[in-house]
């Protein structure tokens, strides 16, 4: 059996939420940069030199959207 084990990248601190503070793409490439709950964490940066698919869009009205069975 597989065993699923979370990924803390802020290991040095208990953290319950992780938050999207960017997404680019510009001369730099492709890169997220996440941040922890806590107002004073570091930043985690995650670069990728060729990014060969990423799709960015908005689905927020998927949020009212009635459920059909």
């Amino acid at each position: 059996m597989q065993k699923i084990i979370k990924w803390n990248p802020f290991s040095s601190k208990k953290t319950e939420s992780i938050y999207c503070e960017g997404l680019h793409d510009d001369y730099e490439g492709f890169r997220i940069l996440l941040t922890a709950e806590e107002k004073a964490s570091d930043m985690l940066r995650l670069s990728f030199e060729n990014a060969l698919y990423y799709q960015n869009r908005d689905e927020s009205y998927l949020l009212n959207h009635p459920k059909t069975q």
